[in-house]
């Protein structure tokens, strides 16, 4: 590994990802129309029927969610990282062993920021109540603080760990320890080039999404917001890439 780690300036990234969905836009669609079909059709569903599914299929619509995820994921980052040109506009993606890996460690990603950051949140509520000043967090004005503080937590340390999941989807995996060394000096960067794309897509949507908001407006959202998903995997596939190409293959790379 190099002795100085690049750089990463997060607002290019994000411009390039805009840019490059759109030149390759052909690309993506052919890639991609399977997965975006089937997750706005979740996604309108969960929405339009939230009060009256059973927990059950509550669940089934988030596990569902995460297949299709997967497929929209990895077929993306393939196209910018493989440089993917997709034959034939209709073709089914199909799940495969690659699918079945990058869907795994999304969850296991998933459990150990959750799991530190409970680990984290305890100590430091400890911490306070040692001092006898639970007064602040007990007011109802403190919550957004703590939800803010939470959420920046989150996305610092998914951003440090989420390379493995590019490197997996062109069958190059990445270990936990290779992923955090491979973003050491770059954690902030890489979590504004990870995470600003969906926070500013929630602070609209939850602008937009509100009772006077008819059903075609909606869906119109809805499709939009989803086809921006392709923006943010691809912002992770260009900081991987940029990040990949000042190492040695062998150190980080470990093909099947």
């Amino acid at each position: 590994m190099s002795n100085t780690a690049p750089q990463l300036r997060p607002i290019k990234i994000i411009f390039d990802a805009f840019a490059l969905v759109w030149i390759r836009r052909t690309d993506f669609f052919h890639a991609l129309w399977v997965p975006f079909l089937f997750i706005v059709v979740n996604t309108l569903t969960w929405d339009f029927l939230a009060g009256k599914l059973s927990p059950s299929f509550r669940w089934l619509s988030v596990f569902t969610y995460s297949f299709l995820f997967t497929f929209f994921a990895v077929n993306c980052h393939r196209v910018v990282l493989l440089n993917i040109e997709p034959v034939g506009t209709w073709a089914v993606p199909k799940w495969s062993r690659r699918e079945t890996k990058f869907l795994c460690w999304g969850i296991i990603i998933w459990l150990i920021v959750v799991s530190l950051i409970f680990f984290s949140t305890a100590v430091a509520l400890m911490f306070v109540e040692s001092f006898h000043n639970t007064q602040f967090l007990n007011q109802p004005s403190a919550s957004p603080y703590i939800q803010m503080a939470v959420s920046l937590i989150y996305c610092y340390l998914f951003a440090r760990i989420s390379l493995v999941l590019p490197s997996i989807a062109v069958d190059k995996q990445l270990r936990l320890k290779e992923s955090l060394l491979m973003s050491k000096g770059n954690g902030w960067r890489l979590m504004v080039s990870v995470s600003l794309m969906p926070w500013l897509l929630k602070a609209i949507a939850d602008n937009l999404f509100n009772n006077d908001t008819n059903t075609f407006e909606y869906v119109l959202y809805t499709s939009i917001f989803t086809a921006l998903l392709a923006v943010e995997v691809v912002a992770l596939s260009i900081s991987y890439r940029e990040l990949v190409t000042q190492t040695t293959e062998s150190e980080f790379s470990k093909p099947e």
